[in-house]
């Protein structure tokens, strides 16, 4: 069995956090500035939305670092896939979850353009969801091993399952052909 320490994120989670909470923000600030006397001075109310819109940015912060973004141990072995988040979150009520191989549909190593590096997307169909796997910081060649695990584990089940002594390539006249 090999285990990794691992950033664990779920992107449906990442974007109804990205809408929920400056929503609610948006609704609470208009509540307060609703209720205020008509003649409150200007640089009061400018004074309050300044102030709500940076307690909205600091409340997204801070949860897509600490309850969107967690911490996880993913364990592999040749039965499945095994990642167990560490500490409690808002946002994913199971913390302990297990997927045989062959509940992965697909494993991608995307780019991310905000931070400059890797993640990579895991997709499950039983039940159908996709995890995302990035690297904590400076353990950079742990999640680099981490996707090689993961692939091996994933390309031998597959030869597994559909009995393949060999791997099939394309030929030069696009007819599979054995090497």
């Amino acid at each position: 069995m090999n285990s990794f320490q691992l950033k664990y994120h779920k992107c449906r989670v990442l974007i109804a956090a990205f809408i929920g909470v400056p929503l609610i923000g948006a609704l609470t600030m208009l509540t307060i500035l609703f209720c205020l006397p008509i003649d409150t001075p200007i640089w009061t109310i400018t004074v309050l939305i300044l102030s709500f819109l940076s307690l909205m940015i600091l409340t997204l912060r801070w949860v897509i670092k600490t309850q969107i973004f967690v911490t996880c141990d993913v364990n592999i072995d040749k039965s499945g896939i095994r990642f167990i988040i560490k500490n409690d979150s808002l946002f994913y009520t199971k913390r302990n979850l297990f997927f045989t191989w062959k509940s992965i549909t697909s494993i991608e190593e995307k780019f991310n353009n905000q931070n400059g590096d890797y993640y990579y997307a895991v997709r499950f169909n039983e039940p159908s969801f996709s995890a995302n796997f990035s690297m904590k910081e400076q353990h950079e060649e742990e999640a680099e091993a981490f996707f090689k695990q993961l692939r091996y584990f994933q390309d031998n089940q597959y030869q597994e399952i559909h009995h393949l002594s060999k791997p099939f390539k394309i030929g030069r006249k696009n007819i599979l052909a054995t090497s």
